[in-house]
């Protein structure tokens, strides 16, 4: 089970959860993504990505920006 009732009984019980990267094994029958399940579940239909510029002589300075994308695919 790639998305276990537990894990998802926890991430309710929590002021919030931290997801690292996943990724989809491929060639498995009747897998189902963990990252989808839980978008689905949890109606998760943003993702948000914080960016800043790190000092650097080829950078512009002072980019602080947050990209918004919807993750109602699937």
């Amino acid at each position: 089970q790639s998305f276990p009732d537990a894990t998802a009984a926890a991430i309710e019980r929590a002021d919030a959860a931290l997801l690292g990267a996943v990724t989809t094994p491929p060639g498995i029958k009747g897998y189902r993504s963990p990252i989808l399940q839980m978008r689905q579940r949890f109606a998760l239909y943003a993702n948000l990505r914080p960016c800043l510029s790190l000092p650097h002589e080829s950078c512009r300075p002072g980019i602080d920006l947050v990209i918004v994308r919807e993750n109602t695919e699937g």
